[in-house]
């Protein structure tokens, strides 16, 4: 391991950790000023959160209880609903200085650090509550645990590393990529292949196991609809050479990772004396490239997400920086940090002196806001109009309108229902509220009522289970100056079964 005392104080824990804390304030800053409408899927969550669980339908339970924990402190509102999110950036970006202090000095600490609380990935993801947070987090605790514990071996950080896998695994499930490669690292020819049948890599292992054990059984009640749709998120189903999804998969990793770090990672992760070289190196380059390479693996062979592979770039970050600090190009660390604050700051910047992002894009082609405007505007006019039918509950044909609606629409309609024909369970609230015809049908279906709110122009599939339907308004949200959210509200009556 590296000599601990090297670097002096400049580049210490406090040092950094005061530069990402006034990066954090900033974020939690942005936060306050501009609450963005919630995107769909963080409308979801929220949803999620009032019902404690420990699995819900696409996601591991970890985001549906951080909203839990921070609305019950401060309540419903947007900005606390995301309150978690910079903090938790913030511990993963001190949770890399101690990977880079431990396995280099103090000085890659420092830098694999600032660049990764500078990210492009992680500045726009600072104002999303979503499942990469957390994961992040937990990936960078159980890889430093990985580093200590390949150090010195004691049980502690064996069992830190079991706990940041639990934890990941409770998060996202792409922290299976870990395990993988933690199998890679012990495949790969070289330093510390005698802790593989260490008792104490099995006890991390069965903590890990223990922790994510609860969302398991979950499944096993729920007929495993969390692993069959991340399964079916693969889309293998399709044509199977998808050059162009690939590029643009690639291409999207130069602004996750940044361009110039992105371009050096590639220059690091092809190179031979990355594998066969210092074991430091090594170990980085095997949590890194095996996840980048499996994302990119199923980009070609069916689509994959811009996010997708951020876990990589925990390592990535400190491999760039102790590749480049100790070649002496710390030019690309330099260049990569300045780019990435500039980014950053000017986002902010600009939003901040236009007055909200919807004065930003106006006159752009692509709004990067559009998915976030219009919803509070939309719920405010949809609640005048069920205020009108008092104790007729809402029913909705799409997730990402239910989920808006259940979070914009005051009182909250959590007693909405989801209409799903087919019996298929496509999302949470297929799985949860699903509407039903009563057990004893009859009378007591014909006197069932609904409000149908849809954005679809041709409702007869709906109208037509129903004794009685009739159009009751049409509303219309401007958004931005050339777009709109639109939708229908009919009255129905006497549900007569799918």
């Amino acid at each position: 391991m590296a000599n601990l005392k090297t670097d002096g104080g400049v580049y210490g824990l406090w040092a950094v950790a005061g530069v990402l804390g006034a990066i954090t304030a900033l974020r939690l800053l942005y936060l306050s000023v501009f609450p963005f409408d919630l995107y769909a899927d963080e409308a979801q969550y929220w949803v999620w959160a009032q019902d404690f669980a420990f699995g819900y339908f696409s996601k591991p339970p970890m985001v549906a209880w951080i909203i839990m924990a921070t609305t019950a402190v401060c309540g419903d509102g947007v900005a606390c609903i995301k309150l978690a999110v910079p903090p938790i950036h913030l511990l993963t970006a001190l949770t890399v200085y101690g990977i880079g202090r431990r396995l280099f000095d103090r000085r890659v600490g420092f830098f694999s650090a600032l660049l990764f609380g500078t990210l492009p990935a992680v500045s726009f993801s600072a104002a999303i509550v979503s499942t990469d947070p957390p994961l992040l987090l937990f990936w960078a605790l159980a890889l430093y645990g990985l580093v200590r514990a390949l150090d010195d071996g004691a049980w502690r950080w064996w069992l830190l590393t079991g706990l940041g896998i639990g934890l990941g695994l409770m998060s996202k499930y792409a922290m299976a990529y870990f395990i993988l490669s933690l199998a890679v690292y012990f495949a790969v020819p070289g330093a510390h292949r005698d802790k593989l049948l260490s008792p104490r890599l099995g006890a991390a292992m069965a903590l890990a196991a223990v922790i994510f054990l609860p969302n398991i059984v979950w499944n096993a009640n729920n007929g495993f609809v969390s692993f069959a749709h991340t399964a079916a998120n693969a889309n293998l189903a399709g044509p199977l050479i998808n050059p162009g999804e690939f590029l643009d998969f690639l291409a999207a990793q130069f602004a996750v990772f940044g361009p110039i770090l992105f371009a050096a990672l590639l220059v690091c992760l092809l190179s031979r004396r990355l594998w066969t070289g210092d074991w430091r190196f090594r170990l980085l380059g095997c949590f890194t490239f095996p996840t980048l390479a499996l994302v990119l693996a199923l980009a070609l062979l069916s689509r994959a997400n811009a996010n997708w592979a951020a876990p990589a770039y925990v390592a990535g970050s400190v491999l760039v920086t102790g590749w480049a600090l100790e070649k002496g190009r710390s030019l690309i660390v330099t260049a990569s940090l300045a780019l990435h604050l500039v980014l950053a700051f000017a986002l902010f910047g600009a939003t901040l002196s236009q007055g909200g992002p919807a004065d930003l894009v106006s006159a752009a082609r692509f709004d990067p806001f559009k998915r976030v405007q219009g919803w509070r505007q939309l719920g405010d006019a949809v609640s005048r109009v069920s205020a009108r039918y008092p104790g007729v509950p809402l029913l909705f044909d799409h997730r990402r309108l239910m989920a808006e609606l259940i979070y914009y629409v005051e009182p909250h309609p959590f007693d909405a229902s989801k209409w799903d024909p087919d019996g298929r369970i496509d999302d949470h609230f297929d799985l949860t509220r699903r509407l039903e015809r009563s057990s004893d049908a009859g009378a007591k279906d014909e006197g069932r009522r609904f409000l149908l709110v849809t954005s679809r122009a041709d409702t007869s599939a709906i109208t037509s289970r129903f004794a009685e339907s009739r159009p009751v308004t049409r509303i219309r949200v401007p958004v931005g100056k050339t777009r709109h959210r639109e939708v229908r509200i009919i009255y129905l009556e006497g549900f007569l079964g799918y």
